[in-house]
């Protein structure tokens, strides 16, 4: 499966993204284009991976790690 990851900072983070001190954000889009946001390359990685991994996907689309933790 194709999966992409892209560093959002500034205005091309989502506005349901941004807040006090939110820099940056990683999108992670899958084949399929949905896309999940997290706060940290190294999350990002691990869902990018396990995206790319047939049988881990479903875990990865998870809403819950999609999910900005406040």
């Amino acid at each position: 499966m194709a999966v992409t990851v892209k560093k959002l900072e500034g205005q091309d983070i989502p506005p349901e993204r941004r807040g006090d001190g939110v820099t940056q954000v990683f999108r992670v889009t899958d084949d399929s284009g949905t896309e999940h946001f997290l706060d940290s390359d190294e999350d990002a990685a691990k869902v990018a991976v396990s995206l790319s991994e047939p049988d881990e996907a479903q875990d990865a689309s998870n809403p819950a790690q999609s999910e900005r933790n406040d």
